[in-house]
């Protein structure tokens, strides 16, 4: 449960992340 409000942060980064829908706890880029 704890990692859940990451996981939502990481979803809605902007395009510029290369992680961009690809949520990975711990490395958001």
């Amino acid at each position: 449960m704890t990692a859940a409000p990451f996981v939502l942060m990481w979803s809605m980064l902007p395009d510029w992340s290369p992680n961009k829908g690809m949520p990975t706890i711990g490395t958001p880029w």
